[in-house]
């Protein structure tokens, strides 16, 4: 409550800066209760703020493992309000919700990002645009890429992957035990994730997209850039396991 009503005398990017800081705090402890582990692999030393975080996205525990390492403001699809728990923690620190059927308001999402980035705060999203199983990483979106063009800042390519549940190594029959997409039951689901002892999560950093290395790029080409950096990472990890 308290940072909460702290957070309520600035503006909505303090707002949003203030309720992050609190918030990774909140996903620690949540993930600790949920017994779920999560290691980070790669440089963690950003050369600036306001760096514009890419993921690919497996999972609604996914913001919560994300959120525990990084002071971010997430930018997510509009129905997360909806999800119990994550949804709270969503709306309490400033998440930009997005709603990709009304194509008419892609200029206004790119907008508030860019006012976050200017003002130094870090923006994560997730350019798939859903969940998947993992299996392979889905086609990126543009249009929010015209942020980080705008403000010229850098980019972090992120590659996240579930290692186990409860010990046992995550495969192809077990990924949809941990993976949430679909037509998958998000009620039974989630139910079913309660009931793990265990789960390990690895974050990977590739490395950062200068703003120097992409000056002369549209937002569909620094998708690209910044999927091909995603997709080496898998690669690399997936050829070692």
């Amino acid at each position: 409550i308290v940072p909460m009503l702290l957070a309520l005398l600035f503006g909505s990017a303090m707002r949003r800066k203030i309720s992050s800081i609190f918030g990774k705090g909140w996903a620690k402890t949540l993930l600790l209760f949920l017994g779920v582990k999560v290691r980070v692999f790669g440089k963690n030393d950003f050369k600036s703020k306001g760096v514009f975080f890419a993921s690919n996205h497996l999972s609604y525990i996914d913001i919560l493992v994300l959120y525990s390492r990084f002071r971010v403001v997430f930018v997510s699809k509009h129905d997360v309000k909806k999800w119990p728990i994550i949804g709270l923690l969503a709306k309490y620190v400033g998440t930009i919700f997005i709603n990709r059927s009304h194509k008419s308001k892609a200029k206004e999402y790119v907008t508030q990002i860019t006012q976050l980035l200017k003002k130094r705060i870090n923006v994560l999203f997730f350019p798939e645009g859903t969940s998947s199983s993992g299996e392979n990483i889905l086609p990126f979106k543009s249009s929010l890429f015209e942020a980080p063009i705008e403000t010229r800042g850098d980019i972090q390519p992120v590659f996240l992957e579930y290692e186990s549940i409860n010990g046992e190594k995550v495969d192809s029959k077990t990924r949809d035990k941990i993976c949430w997409y679909g037509d998958i039951d998000f009620k039974k689901h989630v139910l079913d994730f309660l009931n793990f002892k265990s789960v390990t999560s690895n974050i990977y950093l590739a490395p950062i997209i200068e703003n120097s290395k992409y000056l002369n790029l549209n937002r569909k080409l620094l998708s690209e850039t910044t999927y091909k950096a995603i997709s080496d990472i898998k690669e690399k990890v997936n050829s070692t396991s």
